[in-house]
Order: C-alpha cells, then sequence, then structure tokens
C-alpha cells in the first residue's frame, strides 16, 4: 500500500481508501441490517399471525431480483456502494412504514 499526501492509502488493486470512509459504509450497513431484520420480524409475525396474503410472500422475493436489478444499473452508471445503501435503505424504509401501517 502506498501513502497519499492527503492521509489516505492506495491499495494493490488501485482502490483509493480515504480516513473514515470506511467507518460510514460499515454505519450504513449496521443501520441498513437492523432495518432490514425489523422489517423480517413484521412479516414473519404477520404470516405466524396467519395474517401474511400471498401477494406480501411474493413482495418478498421479487423485490430482491428487483433490488438487485436497480444495484447493478447504479454500479453500471458510475455509482458506488454507498449510492446502493442509499438505495437500499430506502426501499427497507419504505417497507417498515407500509408494513407499520397494518
Amino acid at each position: 500500500m502506498l501513502e497519499r499526501p492527503s492521509g489516505g492509502v492506495v491499495h494493490p488493486a488501485g482502490a483509493i481508501s480515504e480516513p473514515g470512509v470506511h467507518m460510514l459504509f460499515w454505519y450504513s450497513a449496521l443501520i441498513l441490517m437492523a432495518d432490514a431484520l425489523q422489517v423480517m420480524d413484521m412479516r414473519l409475525r404477520q404470516i405466524a399471525a396467519g395474517n401474511g396474503t400471498s401477494e406480501e410472500m411474493f413482495l418478498m422475493v421479487t423485490e430482491k431480483f428487483d433490488a438487485a436489478a436497480e444495484a447493478r444499473t447504479i454500479f453500471v452508471r458510475g455509482g458506488d456502494y454507498t449510492h446502493v445503501l442509499d438505495h437500499y435503505r430506502k426501499i427497507v424504509a419504505a417497507n417498515v412504514e407500509r408494513l407499520s401501517a397494518r
């Protein structure tokens, strides 16, 4: 690894790492995981209570494929992992809001 004048590090693969960037990634990733766990909990409770609909179960699967395709599009257009995390967090937040309204 080579030191950069700005204090960042250039990794052998060419990726540049600025101080604090990894911390922001982990914070965003942990918040996303906590929110996703909340959505899973809400959905499983609905299913266990007999309130889960076939539409909701279908949505659980299809939204994963849709989100993966959208993430691919973000990368193709030059976005990075922070854009993908932000996008996923918006999707999960919408799920929390929708499921909480029931």
